[in-house]
């Protein structure tokens, strides 16, 4: 079966479609889930025609504010064309995908680059810890293009992730469209998966390097080394590649050193005397905590059953899947800092709403 096939297929169409009624059981009456779940016999049908015909067009995506970052809702039928993309694309660059992206699926993930690093930084004497400013916005699809036509070579198929590259989002009244030539949508599983494969020019040098190790999340980028020579060749070779890429570093976010002195990177901070929680992390657990100490509760459950519950489900992401790694010293520090926080919580806002 050839991969635009895979993509409209029964069973990757029904899959997503069943993904997607889970997701969103408990929207509103008002979303177009319902009337999707109502006629998915036909829309699945035209769904179907419409890709093979190339006809297939991504509706407006709606775009809104929450918790201060942009979120863009797809609609049903775009969504489920979407996840179905990521399906078929996910295992046809499944051996194309560097290891080193730990956040490609069946790489490790988030707690699988944290076990390495935490075992890794023992062997090493310097580190560049780095992400890219903005990445997903900052995305070029040119460049982006030209990648998917080296593997990919049906022009429907092409054609159909070209549309949602240039898709039209509408946010506070006005309709925008995507005239930049960069930038991808955030808000699905088809965005991460581009987004891993845009990078694979710095997995592959960087992998290949000898007397250095290498990882990459999303855009989270981390490259031991075991002297100073390495560290000023390999500075200077990474910013041109992201320059190749019309990319830019976070220089704010962005680390050159000695290991001895430690560095922060997807939760944690990372030193010789072993694994901590980093303080970017218990400054979120501390707001979050204001937050539902302070806000107006929408539902009967106590407060104190619900910052009981998020303390719990905090600690459990903490430690989880990191075996016995730095075990001790994290749940020291997790007591001391949920007790702290519980004692004196951050003060109240002032655009908090009482």
């Amino acid at each position: 079966m050839d991969l635009l096939s895979q993509i409209y297929s029964d069973e990757t169409l029904d899959f997503a479609y069943r993904l997607l009624c889970r997701k969103r059981e408990k929207f509103s009456c008002n979303n177009d889930i319902w009337d999707l779940r109502a006629n998915w016999g036909n829309e699945k049908e035209r769904i179907k025609r419409h890709i093979t015909s190339g006809a297939y067009t991504f509706d407006v995506v709606r775009k809104f504010q929450k918790d201060g970052e942009n979120i863009e809702s797809w609609s049903a039928r775009d969504s489920i064309v979407l996840t179905a993309l990521y399906i078929a694309l996910r295992g046809f660059f499944r051996g194309t995908i560097s290891k080193s992206c730990a956040n490609f699926k069946g790489h490790g993930g988030l707690k699988g680059a944290v076990r390495e690093v935490a075992l890794k930084i023992t062997s090493y004497k310097y580190v560049i810890k780095t992400d890219i400013r903005s990445y997903y916005a900052s995305i070029n699809h040119e460049i982006l293009m030209e990648m998917l036509g080296v593997y990919i070579k049906d022009k429907v198929l092409l054609s159909l992730i070209y549309k949602f590259l240039k898709r039209t989002t509408y946010f506070e009244g006005y309709y925008i469209a995507n005239n930049e030539h960069r930038g991808i949508s955030r808000s699905n599983p088809l965005s991460v998966l581009l987004g891993s494969l845009y990078l694979k020019s710095i997995d592959e040098y960087f992998s290949a390097k000898t007397g250095a190790w290498y990882c990459r999340y999303m855009d989270d980028i981390i490259i031991f080394t075991k002297n100073r020579f390495q560290i000023d060749r390999y500075v200077r070779k990474l910013y041109n590649l992201i320059e190749n890429l019309k990319l830019k570093l976070a220089k704010d976010k962005t680390f050159i050193g000695r290991l001895e002195r430690g560095f922060e990177f997807l939760g944690y901070k990372f030193t010789r005397a072993g694994l901590e929680i980093a303080k970017k992390t218990i400054d979120n657990f501390k707001a979050n905590i204001s937050k539902r100490l302070y806000e107006p509760k929408q539902h009967s459950i106590k407060t104190q059953e619900v910052v009981s519950q998020y303390v719990a489900r905090w600690k459990s992401w903490v430690l989880g899947g990191l075996g016995n790694i730095g075990k001790e010293k994290l749940i020291t520090q997790m007591e001391t800092t949920s007790c702290l926080t519980l004692l004196f919580p951050n003060p109240i806002p002032l655009k908090t709403k009482i």
